[in-house]
Parts: structure tokens; C-alpha cells; sequence
């Protein structure tokens, strides 16, 4: 066994607060925006409200011509950010202990430059 497999295997569970794995993600993705006539243009009163409450429960098709575009785009960023999800959880349990071992091992390797030189 490699001392990197030993650090990475005694790695802390979870990402440690200040270590940035942000790095090894894609950028996370933006919300469409929250008001329906940037992507539809004119809206009824009504319509408007619909399409709020649809967002903050998308538990049924809209069936309203007008508002497509505007459910096609928080679907699109929805299915998105379940992949971003998923690739976060993938970087946190498969990744991380990785990231900390080379972490550890940098910080081993400048305190012995420094221990050499100083």
C-alpha cells in the first residue's frame, strides 16, 4: 500500500470546510428567470401567477400554450441540476478522500523542503 492510500483511505468522511472542491465540479447551474415575461413575453395577471406557482411546485404539466418556453427552460435547468447534483455526490464520496491525500502529502513535502534548507 501507498502512503497516498493510506492518507486517502484515513481521510475525514466529509469535506472539511475550508478545503475548496469546487474545483474538481462544473460550475453549477443558473436559474432561469423567476419571472415569466423575460422568456414569454405579455402575460395575462393570471397567467403570471400561474406560472409562479408552478415553479415552487412542479407537480403537473402546464398545459397553457403561452407559458412553454418558460416550463421548458426550468425543466431543462431542473435536469441539470440533478446531474449536478449527482456529480457533487460523486466528488464528495469517490473524490474527496484523493483530493485530502495530496493535500496531506503537499503539506508533508514542503515541511521537508523546508527541513532541508532551513
Amino acid at each position: 500500500m501507498f502512503l497516498r492510500d493510506y492518507i486517502a483511505a484515513h481521510a475525514p468522511a466529509e469535506p472539511l470546510w475550508d478545503f475548496d472542491i469546487t474545483g474538481h465540479l462544473s460550475p453549477p447551474p443558473e436559474e432561469p428567470p423567476r419571472d415569466p415575461r423575460e422568456l414569454c413575453g405579455d402575460l395575462t395577471t393570471e397567467l403570471v401567477a400561474l406560472a409562479a406557482n408552478w415553479v415552487k411546485d412542479p407537480c403537473y404539466d402546464m398545459d397553457e400554450p403561452s407559458l412553454k418556453p418558460y416550463e421548458n427552460a426550468w425543466n431543462a435547468f431542473w435536469a441539470v441540476r440533478r446531474e449536478y447534483t449527482q456529480q457533487a455526490r460523486i466528488v464528495k464520496r469517490a473524490i474527496w478522500p484523493w483530493i485530502w491525500a495530496d493535500a496531506v502529502l503537499a503539506v508533508r513535502d514542503i515541511g521537508a523542503k523546508e527541513a532541508a534548507h532551513g
